[in-house]
Protein backbone atom coordinates (compact mmCIF):
# COMPACT_ATOMS: atom_id res chain seq x y z
CA UNK A 1 0.00 0.00 0.00
CA UNK A 2 1.28 3.46 -0.87
CA UNK A 3 0.12 6.92 -0.13
CA UNK A 4 -1.26 8.48 -3.23
CA UNK A 5 -2.24 12.09 -3.83
CA UNK A 6 -5.50 12.68 -5.79
CA UNK A 7 -4.69 14.61 -8.92
CA UNK A 8 -8.08 16.38 -8.75
CA UNK A 9 -8.68 17.43 -5.18
CA UNK A 10 -5.16 16.80 -3.68
CA UNK A 11 -6.39 14.43 -1.03
CA UNK A 12 -3.96 11.74 0.14
CA UNK A 13 -5.16 8.17 0.65
CA UNK A 14 -3.69 4.72 0.93
CA UNK A 15 -4.27 2.85 -2.37
CA UNK A 16 -2.65 0.54 -4.83
CA UNK A 17 -3.39 2.96 -7.64
CA UNK A 18 -0.61 4.78 -9.36
CA UNK A 19 0.15 8.45 -8.97
CA UNK A 20 -2.37 10.65 -10.71
CA UNK A 21 -5.37 8.54 -9.85
CA UNK A 22 -8.49 10.12 -8.44
CA UNK A 23 -9.60 9.49 -4.92
CA UNK A 24 -12.77 7.55 -4.17
CA UNK A 25 -14.72 10.72 -3.47
CA UNK A 26 -13.88 12.21 -6.86
CA UNK A 27 -14.77 8.96 -8.59
CA UNK A 28 -18.23 8.97 -6.94
CA UNK A 29 -18.78 12.54 -8.01
CA UNK A 30 -17.96 11.71 -11.65
CA UNK A 31 -20.43 8.76 -11.67
CA UNK A 32 -23.16 11.00 -10.31
CA UNK A 33 -22.45 13.51 -13.06
CA UNK A 34 -22.72 10.76 -15.68
CA UNK A 35 -26.05 9.62 -14.23
CA UNK A 36 -27.36 13.18 -14.24
CA UNK A 37 -26.45 13.55 -17.88
CA UNK A 38 -27.64 10.16 -19.17
CA UNK A 39 -30.87 9.83 -17.09
CA UNK A 40 -33.04 12.18 -19.25
CA UNK A 41 -31.90 10.44 -22.44
CA UNK A 42 -32.85 7.06 -21.03
CA UNK A 43 -36.35 8.30 -20.17
CA UNK A 44 -36.73 9.86 -23.60
CA UNK A 45 -35.75 6.55 -25.23
CA UNK A 46 -38.32 4.64 -23.19
CA UNK A 47 -41.05 7.12 -24.15
CA UNK A 48 -40.22 6.80 -27.86
CA UNK A 49 -40.29 2.99 -27.66
CA UNK A 50 -43.71 3.01 -25.96
CA UNK A 51 -45.09 5.48 -28.51
CA UNK A 52 -43.96 3.22 -31.35
CA UNK A 53 -45.67 0.20 -29.79
CA UNK A 54 -49.01 1.95 -29.13
CA UNK A 55 -50.57 1.28 -32.64
CA UNK A 56 -49.70 -2.38 -32.33
CA UNK A 57 -51.52 -2.55 -29.01
CA UNK A 58 -54.61 -0.98 -30.59
CA UNK A 59 -54.65 -3.52 -33.40
CA UNK A 60 -54.02 -6.55 -31.20
CA UNK A 61 -55.89 -6.06 -27.93
CA UNK A 62 -55.09 -8.53 -25.19
CA UNK A 63 -57.87 -9.57 -22.79
CA UNK A 64 -57.16 -8.33 -19.29
CA UNK A 65 -58.21 -11.47 -17.51
CA UNK A 66 -57.89 -14.52 -19.70
CA UNK A 67 -56.12 -17.80 -19.55
CA UNK A 68 -55.87 -20.81 -21.92
CA UNK A 69 -58.20 -22.80 -19.70
CA UNK A 70 -60.88 -20.10 -19.19
CA UNK A 71 -64.07 -20.50 -21.31
CA UNK A 72 -65.37 -17.22 -22.64
CA UNK A 73 -69.21 -16.81 -22.62
CA UNK A 74 -70.80 -16.94 -26.11
CA UNK A 75 -73.01 -13.95 -26.85
CA UNK A 76 -76.30 -14.69 -28.72
CA UNK A 77 -76.22 -13.64 -32.37
CA UNK A 78 -79.09 -11.58 -33.72
CA UNK A 79 -79.69 -13.27 -37.08
CA UNK A 80 -82.97 -11.55 -37.93
CA UNK A 81 -81.39 -10.13 -41.07
CA UNK A 82 -81.37 -13.63 -42.56
CA UNK A 83 -84.95 -14.51 -41.53
CA UNK A 84 -87.44 -14.57 -44.44
CA UNK A 85 -90.74 -12.96 -43.49
CA UNK A 86 -93.66 -14.67 -45.23
CA UNK A 87 -96.40 -12.10 -45.87
CA UNK A 88 -100.05 -13.04 -45.42
CA UNK A 89 -101.94 -13.92 -48.60
CA UNK A 90 -103.13 -10.82 -50.45
CA UNK A 91 -106.70 -9.79 -49.87
CA UNK A 92 -107.46 -10.22 -53.57
CA UNK A 93 -107.19 -14.03 -53.50
CA UNK A 94 -110.65 -15.58 -53.98
CA UNK A 95 -111.46 -17.76 -50.98
CA UNK A 96 -114.55 -19.78 -50.05
CA UNK A 97 -117.36 -17.70 -48.60
CA UNK A 98 -119.53 -18.54 -45.62
CA UNK A 99 -123.09 -19.15 -46.75
CA UNK A 100 -123.79 -18.28 -50.37
CA UNK A 101 -120.90 -17.16 -52.54
CA UNK A 102 -121.28 -15.85 -56.09
CA UNK A 103 -118.01 -15.34 -57.99
CA UNK A 104 -118.16 -13.33 -61.21
CA UNK A 105 -114.78 -13.79 -62.85
CA UNK A 106 -112.76 -11.07 -64.54
CA UNK A 107 -113.01 -11.28 -68.34
CA UNK A 108 -112.51 -8.99 -71.33
CA UNK A 109 -115.33 -10.56 -73.32
CA UNK A 110 -118.10 -12.34 -71.44
CA UNK A 111 -117.25 -14.30 -68.35
CA UNK A 112 -117.73 -17.25 -66.07
CA UNK A 113 -119.80 -17.37 -62.89
CA UNK A 114 -119.28 -19.80 -60.01
CA UNK A 115 -121.79 -20.28 -57.20
CA UNK A 116 -121.19 -22.17 -53.94
CA UNK A 117 -123.58 -22.94 -51.09
CA UNK A 118 -123.41 -25.54 -48.31
CA UNK A 119 -120.98 -27.77 -50.16
CA UNK A 120 -122.83 -27.47 -53.48
CA UNK A 121 -121.30 -25.87 -56.57
CA UNK A 122 -122.55 -24.55 -59.89
CA UNK A 123 -120.67 -23.05 -62.83
CA UNK A 124 -122.28 -20.97 -65.59
CA UNK A 125 -120.65 -20.55 -69.04
CA UNK A 126 -116.98 -21.64 -68.96
CA UNK A 127 -115.21 -19.14 -71.23
CA UNK A 128 -111.83 -19.48 -72.96
CA UNK A 129 -109.79 -18.68 -69.83
CA UNK A 130 -110.11 -22.28 -68.66
CA UNK A 131 -106.83 -22.52 -66.72
CA UNK A 132 -107.74 -19.59 -64.50
CA UNK A 133 -111.33 -20.83 -64.13
CA UNK A 134 -110.14 -24.29 -63.12
CA UNK A 135 -107.62 -22.79 -60.67
CA UNK A 136 -110.36 -20.77 -58.96
CA UNK A 137 -112.67 -23.79 -58.86
CA UNK A 138 -110.00 -25.80 -57.03
CA UNK A 139 -109.05 -22.90 -54.72
CA UNK A 140 -112.69 -22.68 -53.68
CA UNK A 141 -112.35 -26.26 -52.46
CA UNK A 142 -114.47 -27.79 -55.23
CA UNK A 143 -113.40 -31.31 -56.18
CA UNK A 144 -116.26 -31.99 -58.61
CA UNK A 145 -118.90 -29.53 -59.77
CA UNK A 146 -122.53 -30.39 -59.06
CA UNK A 147 -123.86 -28.43 -62.05
CA UNK A 148 -122.48 -26.97 -65.26
CA UNK A 149 -124.92 -24.71 -67.09
CA UNK A 150 -124.40 -23.59 -70.69
CA UNK A 151 -126.89 -20.79 -71.30
CA UNK A 152 -126.29 -20.89 -75.06
CA UNK A 153 -123.82 -22.23 -77.62
CA UNK A 154 -121.94 -19.00 -78.29
CA UNK A 155 -118.17 -19.59 -78.55
CA UNK A 156 -117.39 -17.21 -75.67
CA UNK A 157 -119.76 -19.12 -73.38
CA UNK A 158 -118.88 -22.70 -74.29
CA UNK A 159 -115.19 -22.51 -75.24
CA UNK A 160 -114.05 -23.94 -71.91
CA UNK A 161 -116.72 -26.63 -71.63
CA UNK A 162 -114.52 -29.56 -72.65
CA UNK A 163 -111.60 -28.85 -70.26
CA UNK A 164 -113.94 -28.05 -67.37
CA UNK A 165 -115.91 -31.27 -67.91
CA UNK A 166 -112.66 -33.27 -68.02
CA UNK A 167 -111.09 -31.70 -64.91
CA UNK A 168 -114.04 -30.55 -62.73
CA UNK A 169 -116.28 -33.53 -63.61
CA UNK A 170 -119.75 -31.97 -63.18
CA UNK A 171 -122.43 -34.39 -62.04
CA UNK A 172 -124.98 -32.76 -64.34
CA UNK A 173 -124.66 -30.64 -67.46
CA UNK A 174 -127.60 -28.41 -68.39
CA UNK A 175 -128.02 -26.73 -71.76
CA UNK A 176 -130.67 -25.71 -74.23
CA UNK A 177 -129.99 -28.31 -76.89
CA UNK A 178 -130.38 -25.66 -79.59
CA UNK A 179 -127.83 -26.64 -82.29
CA UNK A 180 -124.95 -24.45 -83.32
CA UNK A 181 -122.24 -24.50 -85.98
CA UNK A 182 -119.69 -23.43 -83.35
CA UNK A 183 -116.50 -25.52 -83.34
CA UNK A 184 -116.55 -25.59 -79.55
CA UNK A 185 -120.17 -26.79 -79.56
CA UNK A 186 -119.35 -29.60 -81.95
CA UNK A 187 -116.40 -30.57 -79.76
CA UNK A 188 -118.71 -30.62 -76.75
CA UNK A 189 -121.25 -32.81 -78.61
CA UNK A 190 -118.65 -35.25 -79.92
CA UNK A 191 -116.95 -35.73 -76.56
CA UNK A 192 -119.67 -35.54 -73.94
CA UNK A 193 -123.23 -35.46 -75.25
CA UNK A 194 -125.53 -37.01 -74.11
CA UNK A 195 -123.58 -38.22 -71.04
CA UNK A 196 -124.75 -36.36 -67.90
CA UNK A 197 -126.49 -33.83 -70.15
CA UNK A 198 -129.94 -32.42 -69.52
CA UNK A 199 -131.76 -30.49 -72.23
CA UNK A 200 -134.16 -27.91 -70.82
CA UNK A 201 -137.11 -27.38 -73.23
CA UNK A 202 -139.17 -25.25 -70.81
CA UNK A 203 -138.84 -23.40 -67.51
CA UNK A 204 -137.33 -25.68 -64.88
CA UNK A 205 -136.65 -25.41 -61.16
CA UNK A 206 -133.83 -27.24 -59.41
CA UNK A 207 -132.81 -27.42 -55.75
CA UNK A 208 -129.36 -26.10 -54.96
CA UNK A 209 -128.53 -26.56 -51.29
CA UNK A 210 -130.90 -24.33 -49.34
CA UNK A 211 -131.59 -22.22 -52.41
CA UNK A 212 -133.70 -22.57 -55.53
CA UNK A 213 -132.45 -22.15 -59.09
CA UNK A 214 -134.98 -21.22 -61.78
CA UNK A 215 -133.92 -21.96 -65.36
CA UNK A 216 -136.03 -19.60 -67.47
CA UNK A 217 -136.15 -20.31 -71.21
CA UNK A 218 -137.44 -17.95 -73.92
CA UNK A 219 -138.02 -20.74 -76.44
CA UNK A 220 -140.63 -22.76 -74.53
CA UNK A 221 -143.23 -21.77 -77.11
CA UNK A 222 -141.47 -24.01 -79.62
CA UNK A 223 -140.19 -21.13 -81.72
CA UNK A 224 -136.59 -20.53 -80.68
CA UNK A 225 -134.50 -17.83 -82.30
CA UNK A 226 -131.02 -19.28 -82.59
CA UNK A 227 -129.38 -15.88 -82.24
CA UNK A 228 -131.39 -14.89 -79.13
CA UNK A 229 -132.26 -18.01 -77.17
CA UNK A 230 -130.15 -17.79 -74.02
CA UNK A 231 -131.43 -19.43 -70.90
CA UNK A 232 -131.80 -17.03 -67.98
CA UNK A 233 -130.80 -18.28 -64.53
CA UNK A 234 -132.35 -16.95 -61.33
CA UNK A 235 -131.11 -18.03 -57.90
CA UNK A 236 -133.17 -17.33 -54.77
CA UNK A 237 -131.80 -17.79 -51.26
CA UNK A 238 -133.94 -16.38 -48.45
CA UNK A 239 -134.28 -12.64 -49.08
CA UNK A 240 -131.48 -12.73 -51.66
CA UNK A 241 -131.88 -13.26 -55.41
CA UNK A 242 -129.68 -12.80 -58.46
CA UNK A 243 -130.50 -12.99 -62.18
CA UNK A 244 -127.99 -14.16 -64.83
CA UNK A 245 -129.21 -12.93 -68.22
CA UNK A 246 -126.09 -13.87 -70.20
CA UNK A 247 -126.72 -12.90 -73.88
CA UNK A 248 -130.48 -12.50 -73.50
CA UNK A 249 -131.39 -9.66 -75.88
CA UNK A 250 -134.56 -7.76 -76.63
CA UNK A 251 -136.55 -10.72 -78.08
CA UNK A 252 -135.46 -13.00 -75.24
CA UNK A 253 -136.28 -10.33 -72.65
CA UNK A 254 -139.79 -9.85 -74.03
CA UNK A 255 -140.58 -13.58 -73.78
CA UNK A 256 -139.64 -14.28 -70.15
CA UNK A 257 -141.24 -13.50 -66.78
CA UNK A 258 -140.42 -13.81 -63.08
CA UNK A 259 -137.42 -11.53 -63.47
CA UNK A 260 -137.60 -9.26 -60.40
CA UNK A 261 -134.17 -9.31 -58.76
CA UNK A 262 -131.72 -7.64 -56.40
CA UNK A 263 -128.62 -8.35 -58.48
CA UNK A 264 -128.38 -8.67 -62.25
CA UNK A 265 -125.48 -10.15 -64.25
CA UNK A 266 -125.30 -9.42 -67.99
CA UNK A 267 -122.83 -9.70 -70.86
CA UNK A 268 -123.90 -6.17 -71.83
CA UNK A 269 -124.75 -6.67 -75.50
CA UNK A 270 -126.07 -3.68 -77.46
CA UNK A 271 -129.54 -5.28 -77.78
CA UNK A 272 -129.75 -6.23 -74.10
CA UNK A 273 -131.11 -4.55 -70.97
CA UNK A 274 -133.82 -2.52 -72.63
CA UNK A 275 -135.40 0.25 -70.59
CA UNK A 276 -138.55 -1.83 -70.17
CA UNK A 277 -136.56 -4.85 -68.97
CA UNK A 278 -134.54 -2.78 -66.49
CA UNK A 279 -137.75 -1.44 -64.97
CA UNK A 280 -139.22 -4.95 -64.82
CA UNK A 281 -136.19 -6.45 -63.09
CA UNK A 282 -135.56 -3.36 -60.91
CA UNK A 283 -132.04 -4.43 -59.82
CA UNK A 284 -130.19 -2.59 -57.07
CA UNK A 285 -126.88 -3.51 -58.71
CA UNK A 286 -125.67 -4.72 -62.13
CA UNK A 287 -122.42 -6.49 -63.01
CA UNK A 288 -121.28 -6.56 -66.63
CA UNK A 289 -119.27 -9.62 -67.58
CA UNK A 290 -116.61 -8.17 -69.84
CA UNK A 291 -116.93 -4.79 -71.51
CA UNK A 292 -120.53 -3.65 -72.17
CA UNK A 293 -121.80 -1.86 -75.25
CA UNK A 294 -121.72 1.93 -74.79
CA UNK A 295 -125.43 2.21 -75.54
CA UNK A 296 -126.33 -0.33 -72.87
CA UNK A 297 -123.96 1.20 -70.32
CA UNK A 298 -125.41 4.69 -70.84
CA UNK A 299 -128.92 3.33 -70.38
CA UNK A 300 -127.94 1.84 -67.03
CA UNK A 301 -126.20 5.05 -66.01
CA UNK A 302 -129.25 7.12 -66.94
CA UNK A 303 -131.23 5.15 -64.34
CA UNK A 304 -128.47 5.67 -61.76
CA UNK A 305 -128.15 1.93 -61.16
CA UNK A 306 -124.86 1.05 -59.41
CA UNK A 307 -122.77 -1.19 -61.63
CA UNK A 308 -119.40 -2.90 -61.98
CA UNK A 309 -117.51 -3.97 -65.11
CA UNK A 310 -115.33 -7.05 -64.68
CA UNK A 311 -112.87 -6.00 -67.41
CA UNK A 312 -112.20 -2.83 -65.39
CA UNK A 313 -113.10 -3.69 -61.78
CA UNK A 314 -111.91 -7.30 -61.80
CA UNK A 315 -113.49 -10.25 -60.04
CA UNK A 316 -116.78 -9.50 -58.29
CA UNK A 317 -117.80 -11.49 -55.22
CA UNK A 318 -121.34 -11.37 -53.83
CA UNK A 319 -122.10 -13.09 -50.53
CA UNK A 320 -125.28 -13.66 -48.56
CA UNK A 321 -126.59 -15.51 -45.53
CA UNK A 322 -130.14 -15.33 -46.87
CA UNK A 323 -130.90 -12.21 -44.85
CA UNK A 324 -128.18 -9.69 -45.63
CA UNK A 325 -125.70 -9.58 -48.48
CA UNK A 326 -122.45 -7.94 -49.47
CA UNK A 327 -120.47 -7.15 -52.60
CA UNK A 328 -116.83 -6.43 -53.32
CA UNK A 329 -114.54 -6.41 -56.31
CA UNK A 330 -110.80 -6.81 -56.80
CA UNK A 331 -108.49 -6.83 -59.80
CA UNK A 332 -106.64 -10.14 -59.51
CA UNK A 333 -106.08 -10.97 -63.17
Amino acid sequence: MTKTKCNKCGAIENTKASVGSRCIFCEIGIMRKIEEVTHPFVLLGIILILAACAPLQDNFPVPKESSPTTEQPVQPVNDTANVTNIPPPPKEILLPADGLGVYLLDADSKGTSIITLNGKSLLINPNQDTIRTLKIVKNLGIANLDYLILTNSDDNNIAGAAPIILRAKPLEIIHSGIPSTSLYYRQYLDLFYPKNATIVPFDTKIKFGDSTVDIIVPYDDGQPMASDSSMVIKLSYGNFNILFTSDCAVDCESRISNVKTSYLVSNGGCDSLSLFFLKETDPKQITFMGTPCDETLKRVESLAIPHLITSKDGDVVITSDGISDGLESSKTK
